[in-house]
């Protein structure tokens, strides 16, 4: 977990809440927390109590380590 500095966020592109993440991406936000409770996953800032990711960096790792592929192969999307 990195720690983020509300003056210095400009770096990290717009951040996004678990929220988003979830209508963005399509990850649950249940999986997003096993994900940083396990240190695994997409990288993320606690601000407060909040969580936050990064948009560049969730695209970054996601094309890095194939995790959008590998996460709807496992867990497919409910109709």
């Amino acid at each position: 977990m990195k720690e983020l500095n509300p003056l210095n966020g400009g770096n990290k592109g717009q951040l996004i809440t678990v929220k988003e993440v979830e209508q963005i991406y399509g990850i649950k936000a249940h999986a997003l927390s096993q994900q940083r409770y396990c240190s695994t996953g997409l990288p993320f800032y606690k601000l407060g109590n909040r969580v936050l990711y990064s948009i560049k960096e969730i695209e970054e790792a996601l094309k890095l380590t194939n995790i959008h592929g590998a996460w709807f192969k496992h867990h497919p999307k409910k109709k």
